[in-house]
């Protein structure tokens, strides 16, 4: 088996390299995720204050995974264009990579806390699923210093939260203030959104599953606690995206071909 590179000094133990930054990242989005709070208020005083506990919870939580998604797709776009990420998906590394896939594993797991102390509001059995397939192979990605270029090509899936999330705020916004506005805007956003979705999850996420099983033996050169649950994270990934993309497809369509009932109203 080929000694695959490290990011660790020598003598540095894994472990610590992985948690303690870890643990300071996940702080780090505690602290972004309350001043968000103050932000919102500040910023969109006509519509934050008035929103439902549900809806405000839902909204903090909606900002932190905005400002993370455009880390995210910018972070992995570097790393693989001009990092040894990208020359060698399964073995280079290179540490500001490194701990950007840190970052995104503290969001993950400060995400799933907030979800889980608001059960009710945010509940959402198939985040949880995405969550924990992503948490698992980049725990273990991180450690042995493997996977990180084929970690970042999942992290470009990120390109269609944004738009995910812009949806969901006009919808309140809408229901406290409407206009021809904002209904125009929702539609550009659903179009943009269904878009993104083809492009970084339905066109994006079968070839990089395909390059994943076509360069298996040389994965297999590692370590089969990084490489299995990271090829099973990115099929899992697969999945729920086309059951995302295929709600997301149905309520388009329902937006700009509605039926004969919805015509008459208008």
């Amino acid at each position: 088996m080929e000694v695959a590179k490290t990011i660790f000094a020598a003598g540095e133990s894994p472990a610590r390299a992985l948690f303690q930054p870890l643990a300071i990242y996940y702080v780090g989005f505690a602290i972004f995720y309350n001043l968000s709070k103050i932000a919102s208020a500040a910023i969109f005083p006509q519509w934050y204050p008035k929103l439902e506990k549900r809806d405000r919870v839902d909204w903090d939580v909606r900002v932190i995974s905005t400002v993370h998604a455009i880390f995210s797709v910018i972070c992995s776009s570097y790393c693989i264009l001009n990092t040894s990420c990208g020359q060698d998906f399964t073995f280079g590394v290179y540490l500001p990579c490194y701990w950007a896939i840190l970052v995104t594993m503290a969001y993950w797991m400060f995400d799933l806390t907030v979800m889980v102390k608001h059960w009710s509001a945010l509940g959402d059995v198939g985040m949880v699923i995405h969550h924990i397939c992503g948490i698992i192979p980049f725990g273990f990605g991180g450690y042995f210093s493997e996977m990180h270029g084929y970690g970042f090509w999942v992290l470009l899936t990120e390109l269609s939260t944004p738009f995910v999330n812009f949806r969901w705020y006009i919808a309140v916004i809408r229901k406290l203030q409407d206009s021809p506005t904002l209904q125009k805007l929702e539609v550009y956003n659903g179009i943009a959104m269904w878009l993104a979705f083809v492009v970084c999850r339905i066109i994006n996420l079968p070839i990089l599953v395909y390059h994943m099983f076509s360069h298996l033996e040389h994965t297999k050169k590692g370590h089969v606690a990084v490489y299995g649950p990271v090829i099973s994270g990115a099929i899992v990934t697969l999945l729920l995206s086309l059951f995302w993309f295929s709600k997301i497809t149905r309520g388009l369509l329902k937006r700009l071909l509605p039926s004969k009932e919805q015509r008459k109203q208008r």
